[in-house]
């Protein structure tokens, strides 16, 4: 089995036809050391789901967003902005412009339209996750979320409490930057500031299994009764 590239806006994407389940697995060893050892010690996975991607490809493999500043789809632009500038000031990086993932299959398979993917971070990532928050964008109130009032931040949505207040003492001092082990088995959101990432589809089945099973030994994933949801939250 080999794997074919093919360049798109979605990064460089491969079909099983060029190279071989194990050069792609020692390509992950190689680039994903810190994540796959993570990944073991919790037997659990962090999770994408990506819309409008050729399910015909078992790979896909991005650059990070590093500093680019991202336009949110869901958020307000002043909004977004102010949140990063908080994130940035506490974790020293714009969380908000990172890559999202969650070991959700329900939050991932619902955001990827069913197309679902295991995600693999290039080693030296950062990433930042809340025990108390699944997803902060649906966690803000939707008159803030959807809001163009620039005024936002002064809105009070308690009495003498205004909502940029709010979000410092009730959201912002949930995050950390530590145990990615326990924020893998939460089920939450963890965003990650990464150099590059793989993006290995769930749906390719037997190619899928095999390629974990070296990642992986001893575990059972060449045993097509394994399921996956062993390694997933609901």
């Amino acid at each position: 089995m080999r794997l074919t590239r093919y360049i798109s806006e979605s990064g460089q994407l491969y079909s099983i036809d060029d190279l071989s389940v194990e050069d792609i697995a020692s390509q992950l060893q190689k680039e994903c050391g810190q994540i796959i050892q993570e990944y073991s010690s919790v037997q659990g996975f962090l999770l994408r789901g990506i819309k409008n991607i050729n399910r015909d490809k078992i790979l896909a493999v991005k650059l990070g967003r590093g500093g680019v500043e991202r336009q949110p789809r869901d958020t307000a632009l002043h909004v977004h902005d102010w949140l990063n500038d908080e994130f940035e000031s506490r974790f020293g990086w714009r969380v908000r412009n990172g890559i999202s993932t969650t070991s959700s299959w329900s939050t991932a398979s619902g955001y990827g339209g069913g197309n679902v993917y295991v995600f693999f971070p290039a080693n030296g990532y950062k990433f930042c996750w809340s025990p108390a928050i699944q997803d902060l964008t649906l966690s803000l109130p939707s008159d803030i979320r959807n809001t163009r009032n620039t005024d936002t931040l002064a809105i009070n949505l308690e009495p003498g409490r205004p909502w940029a207040a709010i979000m410092k003492n009730d959201y912002f001092d949930t995050y950390q930057d530590v145990n990615l082990r326990k924020a893998i088995s939460s089920g939450n959101e963890v965003m990650f500031n990464a150099s590059k990432y793989f993006l290995l589809a769930v749906h390719s089945g037997q190619n899928f299994r095999a390629i974990l099973d070296i990642l992986f030994p001893n575990q059972g994933w060449a045993n097509s009764d394994f399921q996956l949801n062993q390694w997933t939250r609901s």
